[in-house]
């Protein structure tokens, strides 16, 4: 799997897990939606999307191209473990 793939599968599934943590486990326990999370969630599902189905426009050297999403990726999977951390 090419790393700019791998990177729209992470950042849509960080939107996902933001989404169901903040738009269902979060008013069950407080009674309202955190609206900042909520959004975050959106963002993130909806960045990971549009990297993923977005036309590639112009053509970047392979190493760059692979630095920069494996950078993402890393910050993406950091978050995650942070929010999965949260639900203990």
């Amino acid at each position: 799997m090419e790393p700019g793939r791998f990177v729209s599968y992470v950042f849509v599934y960080l939107g996902i897990l933001w989404l169901v943590e903040y738009a269902v486990f979060y008013p069950l326990q407080f009674g309202f939606p955190d609206v900042m999370y909520l959004g975050g969630g959106i963002f993130f599902t909806w960045f990971g999307l549009y990297r993923r189905l977005k036309p590639e426009t112009h053509e970047k050297h392979p190493k760059e191209h692979g630095i920069e999403s494996y950078g993402f990726a890393l910050i993406a999977l950091v978050l995650t473990v942070i929010f999965l951390l949260q639900l203990l």
